[in-house]
């Protein structure tokens, strides 16, 4: 049996039928409300992912990084090359 049919039932006797069931349904919307709220192992799992994510990112940062430094090293033989043509022309 539900918890609120249980209130449901306590609280006819002592507030009468319509207080009981205005009673009853408050608290069935506000338990409904609250499965919405994130508990304390969803917001550790989210931090788990967020440090996952942290290392990934991290990782494709360094090899961006990489990739930039071959293109300014290839750039830089291009230029002194053409340089260099320029020069003993």
């Amino acid at each position: 049996m539900s918890k609120v049919i249980e209130i449901y039932r306590i609280l006819k006797d002592k507030l009468g039928e319509e207080e009981a069931r205005v009673v009853a349904e408050a608290f069935e919307e506000l338990g409904g409300v609250r499965k919405d709220i994130a508990t304390k192992e969803d917001i550790n799992k989210l931090k788990l992912e967020i440090k996952q994510l942290e290392k990934e990112l991290k990782g494709e940062i360094r090899s961006l990084d990489n990739r930039i430094w071959w293109i300014v090293g290839v750039i830089l033989v291009q230029w002194l090359s053409l340089m260099i043509a320029i020069v003993f022309r």
